[in-house]
């Protein structure tokens, strides 16, 4: 069974969209769903203080065109070196609160919080790992925020961490969407039709 990260439904395996909500597990699913990519999480690499990758400035470009909301997660801040990257960071959107069953931060922004998987992504991320570092328990807590607080894709430049040996695979067949700043302008080009 997978949970779809949107709306929480189990779904059976070897599915392209999520049964209820329609949220893609398949790269074609993207061009039929309701859904559009519009909140982006930023990991600790993407935090483009020098404004030195094209990519990252293109994605910048379409946020502060409306098209993209760009956020981070609250571990950011603590993987952080660096006056400009930490203000650069502090400029982007936190993630919005959740609302948690017997624990709520109602506001405005606030969700309903989306399953917690930090034992299958500490499984697909570090599978041969039985101890993980405090490194890698940032790279966990910045996926975990944002499943839990129903982002649409993960932007990092650090592929190793998050993509190679099949991990991109399997994050996506969870409807977990990472990609590479490169990756994520091909992606956004070719469903929007955006320059």
């Amino acid at each position: 069974m997978v949970e779809c990260p949107k709306c929480g439904h189990k779904n059976s395996d070897e599915i392209s969209a999520c049964i209820d909500c329609s949220w893609p597990f398949a790269s074609e699913s993207w061009k039929t769903t309701k859904y559009r990519v519009e909140r982006v999480t930023v990991d600790t690499s993407c935090i483009n203080a020098k404004q030195l990758d094209p990519d990252l400035n293109r994605i910048e470009e379409w946020a502060k065109k409306g098209r993209l909301i760009l956020q981070r997660s609250d571990v950011l801040l603590y993987e952080l070196r660096g006056a400009k990257r930490i203000a650069k960071a502090n400029q982007l959107g936190k993630h919005p609160p959740v609302w948690k069953l017997g624990f709520s931060h109602l506001g405005v922004d606030t969700n309903l919080a989306g399953p917690d998987m930090k034992e299958a992504l500490r499984e697909i991320l570090f599978p041969t790992t039985s101890i993980v570092t405090e490194n890698q328990e940032h790279d966990i807590e910045h996926l975990r925020s944002h499943v839990i607080t129903g982002g649409d894709v993960f932007v990092t430049r650090n592929p190793e961490d998050f993509i190679v040996r099949g991990k991109q695979s399997q994050l996506s067949q969870l409807g977990i969407w990472v990609f590479t700043p490169a990756e994520l302008v091909t992606f956004l080009g070719e469903i929007y039709e955006w320059t």
